[in-house]
């Protein structure tokens, strides 16, 4: 396992949104996930937030210069 994960808890926590939001960009592809064993099942990886928030923070500067 590379790289550091955190529970979707957290991720949620990191970027401002409800858990279901992030099962929701897990689905999509939107952020990586690694799957565990026992309660908590799905964990997310720090580098696939980081990659999503510079993702959006790029969509909303090039809507910005619209």
């Amino acid at each position: 396992m590379e790289g550091k994960i955190i529970s979707v808890a957290n991720a949620a926590k990191r970027l401002n949104c409800s858990k279901q939001t992030i099962y929701e960009r897990i689905q999509k592809g939107e952020l990586d996930k690694i799957s565990t064993t026992g309660k908590r099942g799905w964990m997310v990886t720090v580098e696939s937030i980081e990659r999503f928030k510079i993702r959006k923070l790029q969509e909303a500067d090039y809507e910005f210069e619209m």
